[in-house]
Order: C-alpha cells, then structure tokens, then sequence
C-alpha cells in the first residue's frame, strides 16, 4: 500500500494476525485506516475494508499489525493492536474493525489478590520493579491461584514474557488490592515523577507472535533534545498552550500514621519558600499513612505530598508534519524534543502519535507534545 502526500511516498503493509501471531491475510485492499499510539495508555485503531473481504476472518483478539515506511526510512513495525469491534455500513457493505494496542491487555485485568496480600501490598520497592511484578502476578507467569490470584489467568509465555527488573524508579509504598492493573500502573508512574524519576511503560511487539511489558526511565523514545526544535516559527508547532496553576497547590502536609484521636502519630513537612508566597500562601494537605511505622517514615509522606502538591507549569501543542520534521525520520514517539513558545523554550515529550489513510490515498499526521514540570 503506497500513498502520496506532499511528493513524499509512504508505504504501508497492514497484517491480520491470529491471536497467537499467525499471519492470515495481507490487507492491501485497505479503503483507509487510522491508528494512534498513546505513552502510558491504550492506544486505538480502526481499520475500513471493501464489501469484497471476507469479514469472517476478523474476529476478537486477532492482532492488526501495521507497517509503515516513512519516506526515506525502512519499513518498520509501527503499530499492534487486538480487534475489540467488527462492523458492516453501507448499501453495499464495507467491513470495519477496531481495537486497542497491546497497551489494552493491561485494561482488562485486576489485581485480583486480597487486602494485605504480598501480591497487593509493596513497601520500598523501586517503581518499574513493582510495575513489573504487578504484571508477572495478574497477566504473566505467576497470574496463579497458587500464588493466592483469586483465580488463574496467565497468558501464555510462548507469547507473552516481562522485562526483567532494572531498579530504575523511585522507591515508593502502594497498597493496590481488587483495583485495574492499568490504573496502578499510570499511579506508580505518576509517583515515581513526582519523586523525581521519570518511569514510562509499554506492552512492546518483538516480533509479530510475541510481546513483552517494558519500562523506560526518562523518556519513551529517543532523546532529539538539540537535533530538533518544534515551534510555531519553525512551521511544525500549532495550537501551542502555556499554563501556571496553584489550583491544586499543597505546601504544607500532615501525615497520619498509626492509632486513634490524641494518640494517632502525626509528622509534617514545609516548603516554606512557597507557603510564605503572599499573606494567603499557604495550602495544607493530609496523607493517611497509616503503612509508616516510624516518624521518618511519616515525614518522608508528608515531604511526597508537599513535593506532589507543587505548582503545575505545563505546556501542550500539536506538531505539524512537514518535509523538515518527518515523523519517523527527525522525531518519533516518545521522543524528547525541544520546543520553543513565546519566549519560553521546554524539553518536552511526543506524548501521542495519531497515523491515518483516507480512501484517497492522502495520510495524516497528528501528534501532540507535552512538558510539565
């Protein structure tokens, strides 16, 4: 599949796969499709074929894997995703089909281990390692109720395997028993950003039959920090936005540990700088840490509150494919990039990357940048 746009040539090949990897049919009939892939969530695709395919073949959990060639690149897995819905519209009926990247599995499955179990409870373990631990115990190869999983659901490791533990994040505690395994995830990530150390994760293809949960420290993709700059000067930036919020501001927390009334054990923490910032500076906070068994333990929860509770400055656009900022070839997802916006200039992340082709053969691109801090 070929299309053309601004007298560059893509090439795509789009594959229906089994659920176990199998190739069944090379869908070069394609009226269009469009896919997008998300840091640290469920990505999507939607796929439009002719009234001439044969729609038994799209089933549930078969992969779409989808190829692309940018141009001047090589061809390259850029997307996998498995088919959650199959449609027909139309007089004479084109078939349609749609679904979730790898990234979907993790939506799908919970902790399913009691309160105050092992396999629900971590204290002082390093952020990607708990993430990893979490997925070997509710999708992997200790998913078991001999494990004490209220019941058994591991996913074969002939295709599915976890990267081994690197050690790389934040030391953090979590107490996560019956919750979505995605949403604990997104929470340890998050957490371990706020303790200063970046943890992205990713269900990665390694091939088309097998896949692997990976982490990554710092950024998703490729440090371009100094290759490339996004900006509304430079012709590849729109719909740039600033912003400086305190709405949600802690500068002040309380932790509360262990017992009752007078003699529940309390410790606090300050940033001072911020809590004397005007007459009305101060925002307190409460952390109900009742895992902390000693005043250290207490303190270092009130410090992550005030730390989590910090002004948000965030920034967010959408980048402009052109032949000087290609996708695939000068940025890619999750890449850190360099962005410049009325004066300001931010290390910033392709946080998302939406790929389409209309039945004219014409592809889009659209991706959207983000800093915070």
């Amino acid at each position: 599949m070929i299309a053309d746009n601004q007298n560059a040539t893509y090439h795509y090949e789009v594959w229906l796969l089994s659920d176990r990897g199998e190739r069944i049919a090379l869908l070069d009939g394609l009226q269009s499709f469009r896919y997008t892939r998300a840091v640290n969530s469920a990505g999507a695709f939607n796929l439009t074929l002719p009234s001439t395919f044969d729609v038994t073949k799209l089933q549930k959990d078969r992969r779409v894997a989808i190829y692309r060639k940018p141009y001047g690149g090589t061809l390259a897995l850029d997307f996998m995703g498995l088919i959650e819905t199959i449609g027909r519209a139309g007089r004479v009926p084109n078939r349609m089909c749609s679904g979730v990247s790898l990234n979907g599995l993790l939506e799908r499955r919970n902790v399913l281990y009691y309160a105050g179990s092992a396999a629900a409870a971590y204290v002082t373990v390093a952020a990607d390692d708990a993430m990893k631990q979490i997925v070997r115990e509710n999708l992997g190869a200790s998913a078991t109720t001999g494990n004490a999983r209220y019941v058994s659901d591991v996913i074969d490791a002939a295709y599915f395997s976890v990267q081994a533990d690197l050690t790389q994040g934040a030391t953090l505690d979590k107490q996560f028993a019956w919750r979505r395994v995605a949403d604990v995830l997104r929470e340890l990530s998050d957490a371990s950003r706020q303790a200063g150390v970046e943890i992205f994760y990713e269900m990665v293809p390694v091939t088309e039959s097998t896949f692997e949960f990976q982490t990554f420290k710092t950024m998703r993709g490729v440090d371009r920090r100094g290759q490339i700059a996004f900006g509304v000067e430079y012709g590849n930036l729109d719909e740039p936005t600033y912003i400086e919020s305190w709405s949600d501001e802690v500068n002040y927390a309380v932790a509360g540990g262990q017992g009752e009334e007078a003699l529940r054990a309390l410790s606090s923490a300050e940033d001072t700088y911020r809590s004397g910032a005007s007459i009305f500076g101060k925002a307190e906070g409460f952390v109900n840490a009742t895992q902390e068994t000693t005043t250290v333990g207490l303190t270092n929860s009130a410090k992550s509150a005030v730390n989590a509770g910090r002004p948000r400055r965030s920034f967010s656009a959408q980048i402009i494919n052109n032949p000087q900022s290609l996708y695939g070839i000068h940025w890619g997802y999750g890449d850190y990039v360099t962005a410049t916006y009325d004066g300001l200039t931010f290390d910033a992340m392709i946080k998302a990357v939406t790929v389409g082709l209309d039945n004219n053969g014409q592809e889009t691109i659209e991706a959207l940048i983000e800093a915070y801090t």
